[in-house]
């Protein structure tokens, strides 16, 4: 409900409003002597307060609310510039809320096409006793169209051989069907795949299907909590977030309550600042420690997996051998800030298993994690008991403890029945003025009566700006007494080059060395040229060299090695062949995603990639850019300098979100803005007169005639029709270009029959 206003008691007026310090433009109030000043409900709106608590004041059909009922309102009023100064509460605004939601990234169109990596891996190694060549290969093909993306892997075993006992073989590995919902953040698989494991699972490799979460199709997308800051400003303020003494980012804030939930992170622990600058400079400083683990999830948040088929047996030596038929159910879920649970289920046909496990974060930095699972089969039932905790500094101490037992007749799949089983784990690193230390302690103990117990230490110092050192150590506890030791070096060069040796001591006063000189390939595009040199000494006396050649069709590497009474050869090459546009394309090897981009007719045009230069168009205009990474914003541009002057593109960069495996195809478009100058006559010779109407057929700007009948045409083919017209009066006329028109060719007189100056 609301009063109506008695129109005489009431004036409508406008001002210029500041809200706490805030300018808000040009707005209308209502004012009376008695209540003083009224706003509508849209005001409220447009400046962040909460709504007053008060029946509105209907005038001229509109409802407006006292201001004097809003917390803390104070009005003043600048006559001299006709506003309104209005302050309030801090608590009567409503509360700004900054999230960490990212912007859903839509993969690009589907395409067809499809893709061949090969990988092939010739050696030579000959001795008093034997001499052997061979010729191996791993291979992966590809295809994608608007079902989604499928591929098959194989592995090629003594494609040649001049032994006369090995037969060659191609072995299947892994074939595949993959759909991803992007928007859904999911994938469904059919094929061959390897399980999930989560917290106490072990992966399988199996043959069937998989469907669950996939928060890859959407890498933008934050499933850890993240700290959050909440406060109130009570005039516009500039937020700055620093983590662990670095500046993060920067927010403006306006005047109320505030929660910030969209922070830059990094992993582990730390401490995160808030400076909260408002516009008189007073600081409002909020200080609160963090600890992000990717094993936690943010809260409603659903990471699941369902996977059923059959396991496969003999991976990498059969073909296809598919076993036992299975069921697994996994699912892990964020119930708060501090606490993600996951549960599991496993099936075959004569064993089951399932548990639970939780990761929980208590108010000091660590993680604690604990998981229980019972079995049940023709052995009988067993059970498993997981304890852990961990702590990941950004500086500081990091540390974590594990322990796990099973019993007698505990089984899971990928394990089988082990019997009684025991392991503990103890890792501690932390950096100091003197270097990185770190230790690490391992306890197995199975079935059978033999334990294994290890101890590892560990040490690594950048010394100066250029050398980095690294020392390691490992002692057996258990079985025969055993320590090795091993000290790296590693020291940049001059040109790209880089300096490694590696000294190594075993039981027995076994000890090894070697001197590495080595030259990576460059980024770059074009041929490019690495090579490495190798001598070893003491128990692993040997000498290697070798070369690589990186093209944009592939890479290729020669290497030779000799130790005592052997000397060995090797050959390698891999690259990819695509096909996309109904074209053949030969690149570098495929990872992920690539590109055929197409600048028709223009050959040797620079086209970069995420301002890289990564290729350059062919003899027909095409481009194949090879390292575009799926589900992600990858920008693909192209350099116009070695374009016409008269060219023009429509667009030069264009961002593209290719698929997983897939290709995506990209045209730009170049056309030729040919330009003359014409001169243009009447029938007695005379020009036409300034400010004749020319249009040309096919083409909608229009032209004029300027001084002594000369007109400048853009857009021209070889042959035009022309009309022009002026004073009432007009002509059409033929307007062609020369044979060879140069960069401004001159065209006529042209004689107009038709129009009389």
């Amino acid at each position: 409900m609301s009063a109506f206003a008695e129109e005489s008691s009431y004036t409508l007026e406008f001002y210029a409003i500041k809200v706490n310090g805030q300018d808000m433009g040009v707005g209308q109030m209502l004012y009376s002597n008695l209540g003083g000043y009224f706003a509508r409900a849209e005001d409220f709106e447009s400046w962040g307060l909460n709504q007053a608590n008060s029946i509105p004041i209907s005038f001229r059909n509109e409802g407006y609310y006292p201001l004097g009922d809003v917390r803390g309102a104070k009005v003043n009023f600048d006559k001299a510039n006709q506003a309104l100064l209005l302050e309030f509460d801090s608590l009567a605004f409503r509360p700004t809320t900054f999230t960490s939601q990212t912007e859903s990234l839509l993969p690009s169109p589907p395409e067809t096409g499809g893709y061949v990596n090969y990988d092939l891996f010739g050696t030579n190694g000959s001795s008093p006793f034997l001499n052997q060549t061979r010729l191996n290969g791993q291979f992966e093909a590809g295809v994608f169209n608007r079902l989604g993306t499928g591929f098959s892997s194989f592995s090629g075993q003594n494609l040649y051989n001049n032994s006369r006992d090995a037969n060659a073989r191609l072995i299947r590995l892994e074939t595949n069907w993959i759909r991803d919902f992007a928007e859904e953040k999911q994938s469904l698989r059919f094929g061959d795949n390897t399980g999930r494991s989560g917290v106490w699972g072990r992966p399988v490799k199996y043959g069937g299907f998989q469907f669950g979460t996939n928060f890859a199709t959407q890498p933008g997308f934050v499933t850890v909590p993240l700290p959050k800051f909440s406060g109130e400003a009570s005039l516009p303020s500039t937020a700055e977030v620093y983590l662990n003494g670095f500046r993060q980012s920067s927010q403006v804030l306006t005047p109320g309550p505030f929660l910030l939930n969209n922070i830059p992170f990094i992993m582990g622990s730390g401490e995160a600042r808030l400076v909260v600058r408002d516009m008189m400079g007073r600081d409002q400083i909020i200080t609160q420690p963090f600890y992000i683990t990717p094993a936690m999830l943010r809260p409603g948040i659903d990471d699941y997996t369902i996977e059923m088929g059959f396991i496969r047996n003999n991976f990498g030596i059969d073909n296809a051998t598919y076993g036992r038929p299975m069921a697994i159910g996994t699912q892990r879920k964020g119930f708060s800030d501090k606490l993600t649970a996951e549960w599991r289920a496993e099936a075959l046909l004569d064993q089951q298993t399932a548990g639970i496990s939780a990761t929980y974060i208590p108010p000091i930095p660590i993680a604690l994690t604990a998981a229980v699972a019972v079995s049940n089969s023709a052995r009988g039932s067993g059970d498993f008991l997981l304890l852990g905790l961990d702590r990941q500094a950004f500086k500081g101490v990091n540390f974590g403890l594990r322990s796990q037992f099973a019993s007698n007749h505990f089984t899971q799949i990928g394990s089988g029945l082990l019997g009684q089983s025991k392991q503990y784990s103890a890792t501690l690193g932390f950096p100091s003025k003197m270097g990185s230390f770190g230790f690490g302690y391992v306890y197995m103990r199975n079935v059978n009566p033999l334990r294994s117990e290890f101890l590892t230490a560990s040490y690594s110092k950048m010394m100066g700006r250029k050398v980095s050192l690294g020392l390691s150590a490992t002692t057996s506890l258990s079985g025969s007494p055993n320590t090795m030791m091993n000290l790296f070096l590693a020291y940049p060069l001059d040109n790209g080059m880089s300096a490694s040796s590696n000294f190594s001591s075993q039981q027995h006063g076994k000890v090894n060395g070697s001197v590495q000189i080595q030259k990576n390939i460059p980024v770059g595009i074009g041929p490019q040229l690495g090579f490495r040199t190798l001598a070893g000494g003491g128990q692993g006396q040997r000498e290697e060299a070798g070369v690589t050649l990186r093209t944009d069709y592939g890479a290729y590497a020669l290497d030779a090695g000799r130790m005592p009474g052997q000397t060995s050869y090797r050959i390698s090459a891999n690259g990819s062949v695509s096909f996309m546009d109904g074209k053949f394309f030969f690149s570098k090897r495929l990872y992920d995603s690539f590109s055929v981009a197409q600048v028709s007719g223009y050959p040797d045009v620079p086209v970069y990639l995420n301002g890289q230069l990564a290729a350059r168009t062919d003899s027909h205009g095409y481009a194949i850019l090879p390292g575009l990474m799926s589900y992600q914003k990858n920008r693909i541009s192209i350099n116009t300098d070695d374009l016409p002057l008269d060219a023009q593109i429509e667009r030069t960069e264009v961002a593209v979100v290719p698929r997983y495996h897939s290709g995506v195809s990209l045209k730009f478009s170049v056309e030729l803005t040919i330009g003359a100058l014409v001169k243009l006559v009447a029938e007695n010779g005379e020009p036409l007169p300034n400010g004749t109407l020319l249009i040309i057929e096919g083409i909608s700007e229009e032209f004029q005639v300027a001084l002594q009948g000369e007109a400048y045409l853009t857009g021209i083919n070889k042959k035009n029709r022309v009309k022009a017209t002026w004073n009432n009066q007009s002509c059409d006329m033929e307007v062609n270009l020369p044979e060879n028109p140069g960069p401004l060719p001159h065209i006529g007189p042209i004689v107009c029959k038709g129009i009389q100056p």
